[in-house]
């Protein structure tokens, strides 16, 4: 990882802390959005393999994560036009002044990108989805585990341990192991009883869209998949948290929509192979300006 000293930025509004960083003085604006449990530091080695001359990087904690503070009563109905992530996005948007940016979003973050670009499309310019969550994916064994209501009430209340840490992200890494700086930064946040609560809940929803929220879920893929806007898909080739079969399946009928396979990759290709990803960002930026 980039051992770059980014400051923390902070906008604080309507009882609402949310962090972000940035990087980079180019003309083509990215906004990175983590997946679930995550935090802004998981772009670091992503936002080291891209040209800051070329990019402006704005990376930001959702809600629930990293040092992002939402009040409980908002932090409900994560997927709606309202939702605490679209709010958070909104107010980066408006707080540094962004135009036409490019939402780089990984799992849960790539879901968000695609709800993003169906509520507010006009706000921006393209989308770059890494593994992404929302896509025609069935959900593993050990997410449907933990949101089971008795598993989910005790893991939320008992203390993070860089065991549990390890074990998570190692289901999401295919061609090495979690790197030592990972686990130390979820350690970090993790240490957090909000955050670490904030993580069960969310793998709860995430399930129940899935079941319940189905209907909700099918009226979001319909819509995307005849959204205008450009969009690139990159997905690691041995992801085994969403099915890359699945995920090829709903997204050739997307339009607009190109499909990127990273051999060995798991789920988080921009931390396992970063200059391969920000390469296939670079080629996706170029075709918009050409």
């Amino acid at each position: 990882m980039s051992d770059k000293n980014d400051e923390d930025l902070y906008i604080r509004t309507d009882n609402r802390v949310i962090r972000y960083r940035k990087r980079g003085k180019g003309d083509n604006p990215l906004i990175f959005i983590h997946g679930l449990g995550a935090f802004i530091e998981v772009w670091n080695p992503l936002m080291d393999s891209l040209d800051e001359k070329k990019f402006s990087m704005f990376a930001i904690d959702l809600p629930g994560h990293g040092k992002t503070k939402f009040p409980k009563s908002e932090m409900k109905e994560f997927y709606s036009e309202n939702g605490p992530f679209i709010k958070a996005i909104d107010l980066l948007i408006e707080q540094e002044n962004i135009s036409n940016p490019i939402l780089v979003g990984n799992s849960m973050g790539g879901g968000i990108s695609m709800l993003y670009s169906i509520f507010r499309s006009k706000k921006i310019s393209g989308c770059v989805l890494i593994d992404p969550f929302g896509g025609n994916n069935s959900i593993g064994v050990m997410y449907r585990l933990m949101s089971a209501r008795p598993v989910n009430w005790y893991y939320k209340r008992q203390k993070p341990t860089r065991e549990t840490i390890l074990l998570g992200w190692r289901n999401s890494f295919s061609a090495s192991e979690p790197p030592e700086w990972l686990i130390q930064e979820s350690q970090k946040y993790y240490n957090d009883r909000e955050n670490w609560e904030s993580y069960f809940n969310l793998v709860k929803y995430a399930v129940s869209i899935f079941g319940l929220r189905k209907k909700n879920l099918i009226k979001i893929q319909e819509e995307f998949s005849k959204s205008q806007i450009p969009k690139i898909v990159i997905w690691g080739e041995m992801d085994k948290v969403l099915s890359i079969s699945e995920g090829q399946k709903y997204f050739s009928d997307v339009k607009n929509a190109g499909f990127i396979v990273i051999k060995n990759a798991g789920h988080v290709p921009m931390i396992e192979f970063p200059q391969i990803v920000a390469d296939n960002i670079d080629q996706f930026v170029e075709s918009l300006i050409a």
